[in-house]
């Protein structure tokens, strides 16, 4: 994933992340998994929205998938900028949300995920999000639920 533990022997153990640039990096390698790593620093507006526009390319494409969403690195965003992604979210999955497995959000602590498993749960969504400690658990994650439903079947046609 481009991410490695670093540090001296015995001392503490640094996370450093390959993502050089304040722009969030999406990895399609995985597809139908999408990996989205977050960068350390905020991304500016015009990048944050770059990332939304590029997001919604896969949901353009009219095949199943899932998101996983690297958020070990970076703060917490701002209301505004929740606001931005919850809006940018409503607006897909209200338009192409069949086509949408699920999102695997990564997050260090597990506080932090208790709380996204809270206000997952209060949102009450028929598009599954979950938190997860890894990339990995997060991909395995989205992988099962990939299987569990497959493409949509065509509508058929009444002669």
């Amino acid at each position: 994933m481009g991410d490695d533990l670093g540090g001296n022997r015995g001392g503490p153990l640094v996370l450093r992340s390959s993502c050089k640039t304040m722009e969030p990096r999406h990895d399609e390698s995985q597809w139908p998994v999408v990996v989205v790593t977050m960068p350390a620093e905020p991304a500016t507006d015009a990048e944050l929205q770059a990332s939304l526009d590029r997001a919604s390319t896969y949901f353009a494409r009219r095949e199943r998938f899932g998101m996983v969403v690297d958020d070990r690195l970076s703060g917490m965003q701002s209301a505004q900028r929740r606001r931005t992604i919850a809006e940018w979210m409503d607006r897909e999955l209200g338009q192409r949300g069949q086509f949408f497995a699920g999102m695997a959000v990564v997050l260090t602590s597990a506080t932090q995920r208790a709380v996204f498993k809270t206000i997952s749960w209060l949102r009450q969504s028929r598009h599954p999000m979950a938190a997860f400690a890894t990339v990995e658990e997060g991909v395995a994650w989205l992988n099962k639920r990939l299987a569990m439903r497959s493409e949509p079947a065509p509508r058929r046609i009444s002669l």
